[in-house]
């Protein structure tokens, strides 16, 4: 018998999976205003560290993955208005996420980027809020949406049959049709959930299908991601007023931001000023 999480494991895209324990050790280099805070919040979510914070000025600092743990740590707060989500985030759960993001949208709150705030966070969280802010040598990662269903089922299907072939070699057809159908049912309820999200929330259809940018080596996916710029993030979230947004504009911010994901494929927009000149 298939449990929900078994399917739902393969939409937990997370940045944090691919980023070697190289990536806390840096060399100790001439530091750029801001570069010290974005990679101590990268470091964090390499290390696994978790933390939900109420801070003065109406300010909530959260770091971890979009799961539970982030339901959770809205719970009593949700009912504020004007708060600062100062938010570090690998990404996550594509239906936790929307969940979220119904949960604060409409309350006025501000996500303030700090080191990283892809996949789901990007997807969902961001869209939720009235203002967008991003630290310096921060990115927003992006890596599509939840829109295929054909495409995100023939691989969600394949990972979870791996998985219990695993556990259970002999595993017999019934078990594998029954496989079939839950994940079937599952990714086509994600999906539906995904396209409501974006058209109740005003979202662009291409800040999930990412039209302008080249496609990184490897795909999108767990190694391959979109970085958001503030043009492209002002026209594809319109409800979502771009307060500050920072963005390498020089091939040594470009070199230093990428550094702190190493092994990850990042494209940025052709039409950008970096893009220009590489």
């Amino acid at each position: 018998m298939f449990s929900r999480r078994h399917a739902q494991g393969f939409l937990l895209i997370a940045v944090a999976l691919m980023l070697p324990a190289k990536a806390l050790a840096q060399s100790q280099e001439a530091e750029p205003p801001g570069w010290r805070n974005a990679k101590a919040a990268v470091d964090a979510i390499v290390a696994g560290r978790r933390l939900c914070e109420v801070q003065p000025d109406n300010r909530l600092r959260y770091i971890g993955p979009i799961d539970a743990g982030l339901a959770d740590c809205l719970a009593g707060l949700a009912d504020r208005r004007g708060v600062t989500l100062a938010i570090s985030s690998q990404g996550g759960d594509a239906e936790t996420g929307i969940d979220v993001g119904y949960l604060l949208q409409g309350r006025d709150w501000t996500a303030e980027v700090h080191g990283l705030c892809a996949s789901a966070c990007a997807n969902y969280i961001l869209p939720a809020m009235r203002a967008v802010a991003v630290e310096p040598f921060s990115a927003v990662l992006l890596h599509g949406g939840a829109d295929d269903e054909e495409l995100i089922y023939e691989a969600a299907v394949d990972q979870i049959l791996a998985r219990q072939r695993a556990v259970a070699p002999d595993v017999d057809e019934a078990t594998v049709a029954e496989a079939r159908v839950f994940t079937r049912n599952l990714v086509r309820r994600i999906v539906a959930a995904h396209r409501r999200y974006g058209e109740d929330l005003g979202v662009s259809s291409a800040w999930f299908t990412l039209a302008g940018f080249p496609t990184p080596k490897g795909g999108y996916g767990p190694m391959g991601f979109a970085l958001a710029d503030p043009a492209f993030a002002a026209a594809a979230l319109g409800r979502v007023r771009v307060r500050s947004f920072w963005f390498p504009t020089t091939d040594e911010d470009q070199r230093l931001l990428f550094s702190l994901f190493p092994d990850t494929h990042i494209v940025v927009r052709e039409t950008t000023e970096i893009a220009a000149r590489l």
